[in-house]
């Protein structure tokens, strides 16, 4: 379920980075569990470790995490159209 609707969030860019996040803490587990191996040689063995299939979800949610969503992301267009303190409360 995370892999599939939090990969649809961050491809329109709404709660980019928190689901980055859960997504990188979801592939590592899937990279210690299924592809041990993979972990276990990767400076003998690079390869191994950037073939195996969760690396490129990996790689992704990393990149999302690191540099944000984008200019055309639904996060940076909610930025740009909220008031600089946020949403105001009535009467305060």
């Amino acid at each position: 379920m995370l892999e599939c609707f939090a990969g649809l969030f961050l491809i329109i860019g709404l709660a980019s980075r928190p689901l980055a996040l859960a997504i990188v803490i979801s592939m590592t587990v899937a990279y210690l569990t299924a592809d041990f191996e993979a972990v276990s040689n990767i400076f003998s063995d690079p390869d191994k470790f950037v073939k195996a299939d969760p690396f490129p979800y990996l790689l992704t949610a990393l990149i999302v995490l690191v540099f944000g969503p984008g200019l055309f992301s639904i996060d940076a267009i909610l930025k740009r159209k909220l008031p600089p303190g946020g949403v105001k409360k009535p009467g305060g």
